[in-house]
């Protein structure tokens, strides 16, 4: 897959939500409205979702992405549970997210692990969504450039190019918590993410920001610079609010 850098990039985040019954009225509802080329769409359901949402969307301009793959093959294995990066392209997927502080907190997931998710990510031809962010504790002790710097140069493998990856900024923090970076915050770290990438790889990626990501802090966060666009949680839940955001940053 690969995406293009003058565009915005909205991706919505199901998480661990929807039934067959309440993707298929998302759908039907969301297909409802008529979305541009101006922005790149992305909806990444949970897996038992993703042949019915590339199904519905097949031939349009919305793809579709996975939230996780297997960091033990790209292909297959005897990996009870795992999906493997080839299965998600097999069913449609041009995108996985990868690294997520929930992966990271409950499933401990180290930048060891998750470069090897991404190495599988891109033998199968995704482009991978890598999430990185500090934690409360490591914002308030100074220490939060140095925790996403180690981030990237820990799980970046050599396969990664300006087109293969999207870098997800999330501060911990702002997860699901209905608590946003300031305008400063956010400016600061996507600067900082660019500047980083482009001295250690020799490239600087889409760089978007999560965290809480609502119909209300959309456009000032889409105007900062540096901001590629937005992983959005909760907010992408409703295709009624979801298509908002899009139609904000279409702008």
């Amino acid at each position: 897959m690969l995406n293009n850098h003058n565009k915005k990039l909205i991706i919505a985040n199901w998480k661990m939500h929807k039934l067959i019954s309440t993707a298929e009225k998302f759908v039907t509802n969301f297909s409802k409205h008529e979305i541009s080329n101006v922005c790149d769409i992305v909806l990444c359901p949970p897996a038992t979702l993703l042949q019915l949402v590339n199904e519905k969307f097949l031939n349009s301009s919305i793809k579709v992405g996975a939230q996780d793959c297997s960091a033990f093959s790209a292909i297959e294995g005897a990996f009870t549970g795992d999906i493997s990066a080839e299965m998600l392209s097999d069913i449609g997927c041009e995108y996985v997210i990868i690294g997520h502080s929930e992966r990271r907190k409950y499933h401990q997931e180290s930048n060891a692990l998750i470069k090897n998710k991404i190495i599988n990510a891109h033998q199968a031809n995704l482009t991978a969504i890598i999430c990185v962010g500090e934690t409360l504790q490591q914002r308030e002790e100074g220490s939060y450039k140095q925790v996403i710097s180690s981030a990237l140069a820990d799980s970046l493998p050599s396969t990664s190019n300006i087109t293969n990856i999207v870098i997800a900024y999330e501060p911990v923090w702002a997860i699901g918590t209905g608590r946003t970076a300031t305008i400063e915050q956010i400016e600061e770290m996507h600067q900082f993410l660019s500047k980083e990438t482009l001295s250690r790889f020799a490239f600087s990626p889409k760089i978007i920001y999560g965290g809480s990501v609502n119909l209300e802090n959309a456009q000032a966060i889409l105007d900062i610079s540096n901001v590629s666009g937005l992983l959005v949680g909760g907010a992408s839940l409703d295709p009624e609010i979801f298509h908002k955001i899009i139609k904000i940053a279409e702008r």
